[in-house]
């Protein structure tokens, strides 16, 4: 609970976080997420730090180039933090449960304000970094039984990334720092 609320302090200090900024438009699943994490690992709360620190970085900048440095400095903050690409029992709430043609499993999760991992959700985005779930899989099953916003508890591995430590899936610059989508292998997937 103390390393919850510390997180949280800073990031109201840092005018990124507001008792609302988690409110949900749906029936309090975002809420629940907010409470979720009280319980998640101290990796995983660096990690939502790592990503609300550069979207301070990059709301302040004066240009383009400024803007920028807030990627680079994520991903610095990220492989310092992380000696690892590999996560235990984090929380997440399902962000998007689907299929991709060849019905492999495509997942997301949603583990901050804005912030998201899961799968990719194509055979050919996902040629070399194999994270769609094999239709036999028991983390397919169990993803199959769940609804969006539905929490869950999951362990797996980022996809390593030179650019932003943990490969990040946007196309732009604004996308990446704002609303980012790292790509991740699932292991284990509960719902809580």
């Amino acid at each position: 609970m103390v390393k919850y609320i510390g997180v949280v302090l800073a990031l109201a200090a840092l005018g990124l976080w507001s008792v609302g900024s988690l409110a949900s438009k749906d029936g309090g699943q975002d809420v629940e997420l907010r409470h979720a994490l009280e319980r998640a690992p101290r990796v995983e709360t660096q990690l939502i730090t790592a990503v609300i620190e550069a979207k301070r970085v990059y709301s302040v900048g004066r240009n383009d180039m400024a803007k920028g440095a807030a990627r680079t400095q994520r991903a610095k903050l990220i492989c310092d933090n992380f000696k690892t690409t590999n996560t235990t029992d984090w929380v997440g709430a399902i962000e998007r449960v689907s299929t991709s043609k060849n019905g492999k499993g495509a997942l997301a999760l949603k583990i901050g304000d804005n912030l998201f991992l899961g799968t990719w959700n194509n055979r050919a985005s996902d040629i070399s970094d194999q994270t769609l779930i094999d239709p036999a899989s028991k983390i397919l099953k169990v993803a199959s039984s769940l609804k969006v916003g539905q929490l869950v508890r999951f362990s797996g591995s980022f996809v390593g990334s030179e650019r932003d430590c943990f490969k990040e899936r946007s196309v732009t610059l604004e996308a990446s720092i704002n609303q980012p989508q790292f790509i991740f292998r699932f292991s284990d997937l509960q719902p809580l």
